[in-house]
């Protein structure tokens, strides 16, 4: 025959309360989430900044070359440009920046303009190139001539330093990096009052427990959160375990003080008798009473001692399954 219980774990170690702080370590966490995140955001804002300044900026130069284009026309078989005064008020928008700009015939001879700017290879819409030092932003725009006198295309390229961009792009930066300050100050301090106010029925059960008196061991009743709950049925149900415990020290107490004074009364007696007593063969039997007493007194001891021990060890030894059959064969060997 088997007998069985649930097992219970075993108790923990005490805990002084000194750890890190779970706001401190939610913060932590945070504030690595929000620079990992800040890095990416950062990134990825410059390279939209750069990215919308250039189309921007590549429009105008492309609406410059294009009233160029425009402006391109032929007299005698030749190619002959009357510049508008409208491309170079549309660069103008950059001040910060210096331009240059060159017709080149089908030839390959430069019409007006800059002669010693680099082509860029035929197809090629735009291209940075390197001019004096300083890179420049090429815009190409083709017109195609199909006449008796004159066929061919006629390309007009236009472009112009990147500073304007880079201060558009640094700007645009500037301002993604403003809202995410802002974005990550509001998120901190949403997830410190979240984790406080998550924490809050903690400090309610810290509450509880510190107002109650040290003989109050009845079950915590204290409105919690279910996530919670089970914290607070655990601390129940280690009160009462506490509880049944002390009340078994307090029952064995009192029994042991009633069943240990007749006794020792007694022993008193008998010991008084025998100082007194002058006879000998009497003060010989007294003794002998006396011993028979003691060993009672302290067979009854050991009971009590036993008894104490089985409380004890009945609420702080984990319960296990036993065979009363091996215990009985253990018990007779």
């Amino acid at each position: 025959m088997a007998i069985s219980s649930s097992p219970r774990p075993d108790p923990p170690g005490g805990h002084t309360g000194a750890g890190a702080s779970l706001v401190l370590r939610l913060a932590g966490a945070l504030g690595l989430l929000i620079l990992a995140g800040g890095a990416g955001v950062t990134f990825a804002a410059f390279d939209y900044g750069r990215r919308a300044a250039q189309e921007a900026y590549d429009r105008l130069l492309v609406g410059a070359a294009n009233q160029i284009a425009g402006a391109v026309s032929l007299m005698d078989g030749a190619v002959v440009v009357d510049l508008p005064a409208s491309a170079f008020e549309l660069l103008a928008l950059a001040p910060e920046d210096r331009i240059l700009y060159a017709v080149i015939d089908p030839a390959g001879r430069v019409v007006t303009g800059y002669d010693t700017i680099p082509l860029p290879d035929p197809g090629t819409r735009f291209a940075t190139v390197p001019v004096g030092g300083e890179p420049f932003r090429l815009a190409v725009v083709e017109r195609t001539f199909a006449e008796r006198a004159f066929a061919g295309t006629v390309r007009v390229v236009v472009g112009q330093t990147l500073r304007a961009r880079q201060e558009l792009a640094s700007q645009i930066t500037r301002n993604a990096m403003g809202v995410l300050a802002a974005a990550a100050l509001a998120m901190a301090a949403l997830t410190v009052f979240a984790v406080r106010s998550s924490l809050a029925p903690l400090r309610t059960i810290e509450r509880a427990l510190a107002a109650r008196s040290p003989q109050d061991l009845s079950p915590l009743d204290v409105p919690v959160p279910r996530e919670v709950g089970g914290l607070v049925a655990s601390l129940s149900h280690f009160m009462g375990r506490l509880d049944r415990q002390i009340e078994g020290m307090r029952s064995l107490i009192a029994d042991a003080s009633h069943q240990l004074r007749t006794p020792i009364a007694a022993l008193r007696a008998q010991a008084e008798l025998a100082a007194d007593e002058t006879d000998p063969a009497r003060q010989r039997e007294i003794i002998a009473r006396i011993r028979s007493r003691s060993v009672n007194l302290g067979r009854l001891a050991d009971q009590l001692l036993s008894h104490a021990m089985i409380i004890h060890r009945a609420e702080a030894v984990p319960r296990a399954r036993i065979d009363l059959r091996e215990v009985a064969i253990r018990a007779v060997d």
